[in-house]
């Protein structure tokens, strides 16, 4: 078993299948609160490639998984399928969005993990916020998953990872970006990732009518000025 204070919560280009502990716990909670409707499916918008997805499923949950990058779509039906028939049974997955999507069925439950939201740039963020807030069915739960960062001055960080592998991120809190690299036995990979903190996410859902009911934080054990937050909010009874 892997020691879980060891390592960063997030570190994004990596293991196709894997999600910060702290974030699938959080939804999982906010999801078994609504898992006594037999009928009840979930909406998982940004799925990339598949962490929250494959415990969403493995809880029971039947999900539509919605992945805009046909890479990514495709790396989740495979780790679906790896996990076999048990797991991916009640997956549904679909290559669209993340906004504009020609849905019609309203959920009881719509997840934004932190993966899919934080790929976006502000504009792209509000847009989905408020897709999302539509597409819950009356009393139905917004859940959102960020990474809070704190820092206030530029700062480079580089971590050795378990897998041999090296992660450096480069916070630049005056842009709300963060560019990180992941060097291994793999490819190099290098992605930019947008700042959506909890205070203005809870805002956003305020304005969209939603109740914030509920927002949960686990600091990183490693990385300096960093959380997991999942923020779920509810629609009103009749919308």
């Amino acid at each position: 078993m892997r020691d879980e204070s060891s390592r960063p919560l997030f570190v994004h280009g990596r293991a196709p299948s894997e999600a910060p502990p702290a974030e699938i716990r959080s939804v999982l909670e906010v999801v078994a609160v609504l898992r006594a409707d037999p009928a009840l499916r979930v909406l998982e918008i940004g799925s990339g490639r598949g962490g929250v997805t494959l415990a969403l499923a493995r809880a029971g949950a039947r999900v539509l998984a919605v992945e805009p990058d046909p890479l990514g779509a495709a790396a989740l039906r495979g780790v679906l399928e790896a996990a076999g028939p048990g797991a991916s049974q009640g997956v549904e997955v679909l290559v669209d969005g993340p906004c504009g999507l020609a849905l019609t069925e309203r959920f009881r439950a719509v997840v934004l993990p932190a993966a899919g939201l934080t790929r976006l740039a502000r504009p792209e963020q509000l847009d989905l916020l408020e897709e999302a807030s539509a597409l819950l069915a009356p009393g139905g739960s917004l859940i959102v998953s960020t990474e809070h960062v704190t820092l206030t001055r530029a700062r480079t960080t580089t971590v050795d990872l378990d897998d041999g592998g090296r992660y450096t991120e480069v916070v630049d809190p005056a842009r709300g970006l963060r560019r990180a690299v992941l060097t291994g036995s793999g490819p190099r990979t290098v992605q930019e990732v947008h700042s959506a903190p909890p205070a203005w996410i809870s805002a956003r859902l305020r304005a969209l009518g939603l109740e914030v009911d509920y927002q949960h934080s686990v600091p990183d054990p490693v990385l300096r000025g960093h959380a997991a937050v999942v923020i779920a909010a509810t629609a009103p009874a009749r919308r």
